[in-house]
């Protein structure tokens, strides 16, 4: 047969679309296909050209990967992401019963959660959920099998992050089902709950609380339980609340400070032996919804914040929490504070163990009037806790003081502290801040967020001055405002040859508007392409750079000077740029 790619025979062959697998249809009936027709020939020459290879391949088994030691296929599944995991499971029944406890024993529930990002995201061992109709489609699946499957299905570990926007939690039906799950959760460990509306029923209905051994709640809206606010968490069975293992306990957003009583009283210690549950202890992030604004401080201040907002005397005296000899974590947030506050703090935590300190949203008030200025200058609350954070390695502060203390107190770090590598700070603009910070010579992530003093909104007229002195810094991830002295900038992020992560911020980032995309790509990514030159040029200035952020709009950085936009990973840019709250970073 003469191979002529003119002739009939390979009419499939030159009509056949790229990568197509399948043999094409035989049109003509009495004709086989060109493949088929061509197969044997093929084989036949092939056999004549390496008659070495025919005889291995006659005398060798084919390769089959459930043949393997159990061990070496878990090892391997344990690395599949899991969507290589679902198609591994439908290939046979040793492989479904080793890859499908892989794929509920770490669930996270992500709206944001994109399939086209997964590269950026831990997929091997989690599963993730982004849908209201996936969710549904598990909850159901689970609460269905998980009485006759229970050797096989197991979650260890519950993430939600965000559901999905079409989901709501007062939807009777919804609700009942996401009840009915948590009461068969027979194996958590770590339940971690960082969207809106976490109910209370889910605690209640908890099998096997003494498995737990993390428990991170966001509570905000979840008053709606009872309509005496103060009596929310004592509307159930006291003993329900009972988790005698816990080293992770992190709640945020509660009203006041007699909630943050019943909180650490029921949730944290309940039945335990106080001593014992404090010292078990390792993480503790607590965050109230305290706004400063409302108060009127006065003669009355003392009575007014036992009352309600004096959260340092609550935790630390009124509560049944003992001394944290064993806290690494600290995170305390959203609250009103006194020098005073600090002896408390000191007295009831190790500071000195302390790796990861945040204090967010802190607002210090004066509330003895006989203390000068100057005496609060050299007795802050940042410059009473000082000498004890000597093994700090991440530090975030967002603290309001009565006299500026924070230049001094970030100078005096530098000198009892070698260990800090990370420094997420939100700040006025003050003398010697840049110098202060530039003290910190071993940091590799600097996030700084710098205010106005006068109209509170972000400085957008920081100096090439203020750039230049911490341009000494060996930065691998960077987040800073702009600023209209642009040179500053281009000095500080073309000095940094490490650079990976860079994040800009502030109402100028984007630069001037750009040819009115608004109207020429109205899509999703319509900010993105605003803002896409001012990208390109930074990583013209540091071709080191693989991720850029100007005003949460990302890019991916590729090789020869190309951005590609990049939705859905905020989350995960967050934690790579920022020393997050541990409400925020993965366990």
């Amino acid at each position: 047969m003469t191979n002529d790619v003119t002739s009939n025979k390979f009419e499939y062959i030159i009509n056949r679309p790229i990568g197509y697998s399948k043999s094409p249809l035989n049109q003509h009936q009495r004709q086989l296909s060109i493949s088929n027709t061509l197969q044997p020939n093929l084989i036949e020459n092939n056999k004549q050209l390496n008659p070495q290879h025919t005889n291995r391949e006659s005398t060798t088994t084919p390769f089959k990967l459930n043949d393997l030691p159990v061990e070496i296929i878990s090892t391997i599944i344990n690395n599949l992401s899991q969507f290589d995991i679902l198609n591994l499971i439908r290939t046979c029944s040793k492989l479904y019963n080793l890859g499908l406890p892989i794929l509920y024993q770490y669930i996270v529930i992500d709206s944001n959660f994109n399939i086209f990002n997964n590269n950026e995201y831990k997929t091997n061992g989690i599963t993730y959920i982004n849908s209201s109709f996936n969710l549904k489609k598990f909850l159901k699946t689970y609460n269905n099998k998980i009485e006759s499957s229970s050797h096989l299905i197991k979650i260890y570990k519950f993430k939600c992050l965000s559901l999905p926007d079409s989901i709501s939690l007062y939807d009777d039906k919804f609700n009942l089902e996401l009840i009915k799950f948590f009461s068969k959760l027979y194996y958590l460990n770590s339940l971690i709950w960082i969207n809106y509306n976490f109910r209370l029923e889910f605690l209640y209905n908890l099998p096997n609380t003494e498995l737990i051994n993390t428990l991170i709640l966001n509570i905000r809206f979840i008053d709606y339980l009872s309509n005496d606010q103060d009596n929310w968490l004592e509307d159930f069975n006291y003993e329900k609340y009972y988790f005698p293992n816990l080293t992770n306990f992190q709640i945020k957003h509660f009203e006041n400070a007699s909630n943050i009583i019943k909180i650490i009283n029921n949730l944290l210690i309940n039945e335990n032996n106080p001593v014992e549950a404090c010292n078990r202890l390792q993480n503790l992030s607590l965050s109230a919804r305290c706004n400063p604004n409302d108060f009127i401080f006065g003669d009355n201040f003392d009575e007014q914040t036992n009352h309600n907002n004096h959260f340092f005397k609550s935790m630390f005296i009124k509560s049944k929490l003992k001394y944290l000899e064993n806290l690494t974590s600290l995170s305390l947030n959203d609250m009103i504070v006194s020098n005073d506050d600090a002896d408390l703090l000191i007295n009831s935590v190790n500071l000195k163990n302390l790796k990861i300190l945040q204090l967010r949203g802190i607002e210090e008030i004066n509330n003895n009037s006989n203390q000068s200025l100057t005496y609060l200058s050299n007795n802050s609350f940042l410059l009473k806790i000082l000498p004890y954070l000597t093994n700090i390695v991440h530090l975030a502060l967002e603290i309001f003081e009565v006299k500026n203390t924070l230049p001094n107190f970030l100078i005096e770090l530098s000198n009892i502290n070698t260990h800090i590598r990370s420094l997420d700070l939100s700040t006025y603009l003050q003398f010697n801040l840049s110098n202060s910070i530039s003290c910190l010579i071993n940091l590799d992530k600097l996030s700084l967020e710098v205010y106005d003093p006068i109209d509170d909104l972000s400085c957008e007229d920081l100096s090439i001055e203020f750039y230049n002195q911490i341009s000494n810094l060996n930065l691998k991830t960077l987040r800073i405002n702009n600023s209209s002295n642009i040179q500053g900038l281009i000095n500080l992020i073309t000095s940094q040859l490490q650079l990976e992560y860079l994040d800009i911020i502030g109402s100028k980032a984007g630069g001037a508007p750009n040819l009115g995309l608004g109207m020429v790509h109205p899509t999703i990514f319509d900010d993105w392409f605003k803002v896409q030159h001012v990208a390109l040029f930074y990583l013209k200035l540091n071709s080191n750079l693989k991720y850029i952020s100007i005003n949460e709009c990302l890019f991916q950085c590729k090789k020869n000077l190309i951005i590609n936009p990049i939705d859905g990973l905020n989350y995960w840019f967050n934690e790579k740029v920022r020393c997050r709250g541990l409400l925020e970073v993965d366990d």
